[in-house]
């Protein structure tokens, strides 16, 4: 290691150091001074991660922006995760508002799968335990909702020699008191689309693609659990994480028969120009008035409305309104409804 590195390590721990009182101020209740240290350790050394060569890692360091490097390292806190490396990463990017405009490299604070699991677990009590795992072509998998639900995953003995195969999904299960559980499978299209919408060209998103696969399956588990202000913060930080304006660039497409672009396209107030009448020879007969076709994004739009209006009915933690299913697509919409649906059979189900 090259003194020119040690020398910005030190500035990385010293810019830390005189903002102190800031981070004291948004890290969790339960931390003492050696957590305090330990954040402050941790996140100077995470510095040693980025590049993929000394060389890259001197130019980052030479050109960070050390503003967004204590804002990262304050939000790691908020959060209750400290940054190292196994529950929570601080991730380099290049961009031109870096250092007032002026261009560079900017940190921002990503939670690992772990960390994410830790937080979502003290959201609620009652919850014993969180799982999350990928599928792959040669494992055996089972999941039925319904009245006779059944959830298990097994990796076959031969294949640990022969290979799993292909990841084809991803899944989380939360276990709670009393042998229940609630369970969230994501496809593999689904996770097409959610790695395109990262905006990093390397890191976590880039090299642990089947860790950030169970991470996409414990966020969509976790809009189902109680909103603490640990995990609104967690799950808005990492929001801000991904570019959604990627998505439709690179996700992967959906089948033709769900693809809102090929729908016809609804206009309001259309006006109809009328044809003039030409003198009529004969007597015909009235035509009969052709029947409507149903409007399948009014349908489904009419079913979320239904279920969100009978989960607010049981008290069922929501994160988010009505309003909002106004500017969602069709699948935005059917997915909704499908998760509704889950939802208020899982909690039929607890004895809560």
């Amino acid at each position: 290691m090259t003194n020119s590195v040690i020398k910005h390590e030190s500035q990385l721990y010293t810019a830390l150091t005189e903002v102190e009182k800031q981070i004291q101020s948004v890290m969790p209740k339960n931390w003492d001074e050696e957590d305090l240290k330990r954040l402050l350790s941790c996140a100077a050394l995470q510095s040693r991660r980025w590049g993929r060569s000394e060389e890259d890692r001197l130019e980052i360091l030479a050109n960070l922006d050390m503003g967004s490097f204590v804002e990262a390292v304050t939000t790691a806190a908020s959060c209750n995760i400290i940054p190292d490396g196994r529950r929570g990463y601080l991730i380099t990017r290049r961009g031109k508002a870096a250092n007032f405009g002026k261009g560079g490299y900017t940190v921002t604070f990503q939670a690992d799968y772990k960390g994410l699991i830790d937080v979502a677990k003290r959201s609620d009590p009652r919850i014993e335990n969180i799982h999350a795992d990928t599928i792959h072509m040669n494992d055996d998998f089972v999941h039925v909702e319904g009245s006779e639900r059944k959830f298990t995953h097994a990796i076959p003995k031969e294949t640990l020699a022969t290979g799993r195969g292909e990841v084809i999904a991803a899944y989380a299960i939360a276990y709670y008191e009393g042998g229940h559980y609630d369970a969230e499978v994501v496809p593999l299209a689904e996770l097409k689309q959610i790695m395109a919408c990262s905006s990093a060209n390397y890191g976590p998103n880039r090299d642990w693609p089947l860790q950030m696969h169970r991470k996409a399956a414990i966020r969509r588990l976790c809009k189902r659990l109680p909103e603490t202000p640990d995990l609104a913060r967690l799950i808005d930080n990492e929001n801000s994480v991904f570019d959604l304006s990627k998505a439709s660039k690179d996700a992967v497409k959906a089948p033709a028969t769900l693809e809102i672009d090929k729908l016809p396209e609804i206009k309001k107030n259309p006006t109809v120009e009328e044809p003039e009448e030409k003198p009529k020879s004969k007597v015909e007969k009235p035509k009969e008035k052709k029947k409507k076709k149903p409007d399948p994004r009014k349908e489904i739009a009419d079913t979320v409305i239904r279920l969100f209006t009978e989960a607010q009915g049981k008290d069922i933690p929501l994160t988010m309104n009505l309003d909002d299913i106004g500017d969602m697509s069709f699948d935005e919409l059917e997915s909704l409804a499908e998760n509704l649906s889950t939802t208020l059979e899982s909690y039929d189900e607890l004895p809560f």
